[in-house]
């Protein structure tokens, strides 16, 4: 995130300071054993997939001047100030995870969310499956779709619809899927929230589109859908050959041959799962805990917590107990906010001492448990575990609200007027939908944080882009210029105490 300081004029920023990510901890851990870590595993033989080496590669590149940037000045006054590139990660990087957060939420909220109440329904997978959808992408896909096709059913039939009559295809509910995998213990955890539209649309011969909104679920409503989608998606797994059914029983088979294979993330994903420790000398032991008090609580399961409108069945589960009144424009951005966060919070990290990481929950278990403790190189691996595989989507549309949906373009929000002559009209698809555009980095600060970025803090005109900076030597002289560091941080080498312990 940006930072900024300075006393304000007019409610913006005098002075604007660039994020540090070479102070956080994050950046702070992986720069100092992530050498260590991926020459420990070389050791014993295991293959370093190419994006996990390019996702740390590229982390530690993020944010910082010494490689490229963009030039911000000011021509009023003079002032200067260099803006650094970005590397839109998808795994461990707090800050383009967050940027993506925002460009999601504004763009659910303005062009694809229409004025209608919606509803969150969480899907929690069992401890299998979750391991399996991390390493299949169709597999993953087929579990979302059919999800998303019960809740869709279930809330036509809430509206007062019956699925099996006749022109069922006049009937259309709509949903966003977010695939959310990590837990707040670092774990890896696939589960699924789903923003659906509380209700379903109806298209009338004139070709408008009547919303009938649904009656609030009860718990058994709640207790029948999860029960269906659960027993559809076995039949899936038992089709795909992950499940064998035995006189009305479920079976796991031996699924080792059919997802990608590697000897280094998968075990580090089967290990997050059930937080356990995958390399080093504590492989398979239970990721430490801290008590409320600091000392160790005993390993005991964590007991799942059943409220309202919440229901379990066969290790899966089901919460849909949120829902926002249509009017209410604010909470829904940030529930959306919510379902897109990033995985890792550098405020919940504690750095212990020059070996050991502690990271806080987000809220104590049922146990007494607030913190876990693990080594620099045990929390490479659980940041690892949480880096999808290539080309895994994680943000689906389904129903209406899919780009495919023909008349999506009938009911999305309508565009917002704005006194800037010079905005481009927006992107279209072939059905008339709005497509999703990139927001540079001034526009997206403005709509997030209500800040005007490029108001020049020192005389209050307006600055501009007046340069890129890639080449290594241009870089050099325009950070010593504005009296900025010439240097990237120093990236350890491996440590000779844990990788050349052998004789030679």
């Amino acid at each position: 995130m940006t930072i900024f300081g300075g006393t304000p004029r007019g409610g913006f920023p005098l002075i604007y300071e660039r994020r540090s990510p070479e102070n956080t901890k994050i950046y702070d851990i992986v720069r100092r054993f992530v050498n260590t870590f991926f020459a420990e595993r070389e050791q014993e033989n295991r293959d370093v997939p190419k994006y996990i080496r390019r996702e740390f590669d590229n982390f530690l590149k993020c944010g910082i001047l010494a490689h490229g940037f963009v030039r911000v000045h000011c021509e009023a006054c003079g002032l200067d100030f260099a803006v650094a590139f970005s590397c839109k990660g998808r795994g461990i990087c707090q800050c383009c995870a967050a940027r993506r957060m925002a460009e999601t939420a504004i763009h659910l909220d303005e062009n694809v969310i229409p004025h209608v109440p919606v509803r969150q329904f969480v899907l929690t997978l069992p401890v299998p499956v979750r391991l399996w959808a991390s390493r299949d992408r169709d597999l993953l896909g087929r579990i979302c779709a059919i999800a998303s096709e019960d809740v869709q059913l279930f809330l036509q039939n809430q509206a007062g619809f019956d699925p099996k009559e006749k022109g069922k295809n006049k009937i259309q509910g709509g949903l966003v899927v977010f695939v959310q995998r990590f837990g707040s213990a670092l774990n890896l955890n696939i589960h699924a929230h789903i923003l659906a539209l509380d209700g379903v649309y109806e298209e009338k011969t004139t070709g408008e589109m009547k919303f009938h909104v649904a009656k609030s679920p009860t718990d058994e409503d709640v207790t029948a859908l999860v029960s269906r989608i659960a027993k559809r998606i076995n039949k899936h797994l038992v089709k795909c050959n992950y499940l064998e059914e035995v006189e009305g029983e479920f079976v796991v088979q031996d699924a080792t041959n059919l997802f990608e294979q590697d000897n280094l993330h998968l075990p580090s994903q089967a290990a997050s799962l059930t937080s356990r420790i995958a390399f080093g000398e504590n492989e398979g032991k239970k990721v430490k805990r801290i008590f409320a008090n600091g000392r160790q609580w005993p390993e005991e399961e964590d007991v799942e917590n059943k409220g309202e409108r919440c229901a379990a069945s066969g290790g899966y589960s089901l919460h849909a107990n949120t829902c926002i009144k249509a009017h209410d424009r604010e909470r829904l951005v940030k529930l959306i906010r919510y379902m897109a966060r990033p995985a890792v919070s550098d405020d919940r990290i504690e750095i212990q001492d020059d070996e050991h990481v502690r990271v806080k929950l987000k809220s104590a278990w049922k146990d007494g448990t607030t913190h876990i403790e693990m080594s620099g190189l045990e929390f490479l691996e659980k940041l690892m575990a949480l880096i999808p595989l290539p080309k895994f989507h994680l943000t689906r549309y389904f129903g209406i609200l899919s780009s495919k949906a023909k008349n999506r373009s009938k009911i999305i929000p309508p565009l917002k007027e704005t006194e800037d002559e010079e905005q481009k009209p927006p992107r279209l698809t072939k059905n008339g939908c709005r497509k999703k555009t990139y927001i540079n980095w001034a526009d997206l600060l403005a709509r997030t944080f209500s800040i005007d970025i490029l108001q020049c803090g020192r005389c209050g005109g307006r600055m501009i882009v007046n340069a890129v900076v890639k080449d290594v030597g241009m870089i050099k002289l325009t950070l010593e210029a504005l009296g900025l560091r010439v240097e990237p941080p120093e990236i350890l080498p491996p440590s000779p105490r844990s990788v050349f312990s052998q004789d030679w």
